[in-house]
């Protein structure tokens, strides 16, 4: 599935905040739904898509998390699957107040969050992208 990124507004034609049932009718196939832990809201799983949807209590979508086989571009850049070194260096180009840990990056001004199992090394592969709005990291 190739969606286009819209920074802090989710994907093209599916917006944060949209309703749990216009998420399900955005994606197709095998849904799964989950707790990422006993207390937190239901979450979406389609495994055939790489597409994770975790919503508020009120059931509006808070954010979309993106694995294999997803691809995903933003302003005609493709930003998953592509490397760490590259996603960090694209972020930074246009946020330079990417927060970097050993794992992981995010960008508070784009919406978007990139973790890898490795590392940073200049080879691992970016393994899972967020998407999120305004003041999801508080």
């Amino acid at each position: 599935m190739h969606l286009s990124i819209e920074p802090l507004n989710g994907v093209k034609g599916l917006p944060l905040g949209s309703s749990k049932a216009t998420v399900r009718s955005f994606f197709s196939g095998e849904l799964k739904v989950f707790r990422r832990s006993p207390t937190s809201v239901p979450a979406d799983y389609w495994p055939d898509l790489g597409v994770f949807a975790y919503y508020k209590a009120d059931g509006a979508l808070e954010a979309l998390e993106f694995t294999s086989p997803a691809i995903l571009e933003l302003g005609g850049a493709s930003l998953f699957p592509i490397s760490m070194e590259v996603a960090l260096r694209f972020l930074r180009q246009t946020d330079p107040h990417v927060k970097v840990e050993i794992d992981s990056a995010i960008s508070n001004a784009l919406g978007i969050s990139i973790w890898t199992a490795i590392g940073k090394e200049a080879d691992s592969q970016v393994e899972t992208l967020l998407l999120f709005g305004a003041g999801y990291y508080g």
